[in-house]
């Protein structure tokens, strides 16, 4: 059985309705997660910020068991409601905040911090909390995005059909969220992880803290650059 119908089948029983393009990207997730929370000791500490009804939390949870802490972020209560209900479910601990991303009470130095399809700013506030944090790895699949006003990307020169405007646009504001990671002391693989078929939204940042590198000096520079041209 391939892990997608695996993780269909679990958020079937969880959430009772759940697109199977959802378990596509869950399953093609959770083989990147597994080996980083896999075969420890100790209890890892997983947070989902923007975590919405948390599909990815609760299948990692079921891979894991008991063997983690489980920390969800989201401001509405009704899908809240429903991760703890599923929780209940697949008897896990787990505690669903309602709170800003910013200001949500979370351990510091969280194995994994997830934000999948935050919309607009959402993923930029998960970035920077993750920083706070020092979370040791990071996945992160942005959504919609928030774009430049028309005359900021006229002052680019970018051509005037909207779908080269919105893309150019897009492709900078993943580039900033990398480069600020880079900047930061992560080391940051980009890939579509999942055909665009699954989703258009398929992209995926995947970052891992290594601390003050070459890399981190080179990125504030490219950093500070690009800023420039988008502020």
């Amino acid at each position: 059985m391939r892990r997608s119908d695996e993780v269909e089948g679990l958020l079937l029983r969880l959430f009772r309705v759940v697109d199977r393009r959802k378990s596509v990207e869950v399953a093609a997730l959770l083989d990147l997660i597994e080996p980083l929370v896999s075969g420890r000791a100790r209890r890892h500490v997983i947070v989902d910020l923007a975590c919405g009804k948390s599909y990815l939390l609760h299948a990692t949870a079921a891979l894991l068991g008991p063997d983690a802490q489980y920390y969800g972020v989201d401001r509405n209560q009704n899908l809240l409601e429903q991760s703890r209900s599923a929780a209940q479910t697949l008897g896990m601990t787990a505690s669903f905040l309602r709170d800003a991303i910013a200001s949500a009470p979370l351990p510091e130095q969280p194995d994994v911090v997830l934000s999948l399809h935050a919309c607009g700013s959402a993923t930029d506030d998960a970035v920077t909390r993750a920083v706070a944090l020092r979370a040791r790895h990071l996945f992160v699949v942005p959504c919609c995005h928030v774009r430049p006003p028309r005359a900021q990307l006229e002052a680019f020169g970018l051509p005037t059909q909207g779908v080269l405007r919105g893309r150019i646009s897009d492709a900078l504001t993943d580039s900033r969220r990398a480069l600020r990671l880079e900047a930061d002391g992560y080391e940051v693989v980009a890939n579509e992880f999942v055909p665009a078929a699954v989703t258009p939204h398929n992209l995926l940042l995947r970052a891992r803290y290594v601390g003050a590198t070459g890399r981190a000096t080179r990125a504030r520079a490219s950093l500070a650059r690009l800023s420039g041209l988008l502020s």
